[in-house]
């Protein structure tokens, strides 16, 4: 997994995200100054992946984390576990 940042607010994730990688993205997120995770590049993406991204959505004003073009990996996971609520997804 890789993560670079697109601005002040915003990042990109790309590679798989996992029980080893999800520590990273969550130690990126951890602030709340991010609000905006471009994602279309994530190949896997797992439980570990998906709280990371929960627990940041947690930290925003609103309580919700905006996805960028998030990946069919992201987005199948988020629809199972019935988590489409904490996000804005922009496909």
């Amino acid at each position: 997994m890789w993560i670079k940042a697109l601005g002040a607010t915003e990042v990109a994730v790309a590679g798989e995200i996992d029980a080893a990688t999800a520590p990273q993205l969550r130690a990126e997120l951890v602030d709340g100054r991010v609000s905006t995770v471009e994602c279309s590049g994530v190949t896997y993406f797992s439980g570990a992946g998906l709280r990371a991204l929960l627990d940041a959505a947690g930290r925003q004003p609103d309580g919700r984390l905006r996805l960028s073009s998030p990946s069919i990996a992201v987005c199948r996971l988020i629809e199972l576990c019935e988590q489409t609520a904490a996000f804005l997804i922009e496909r």
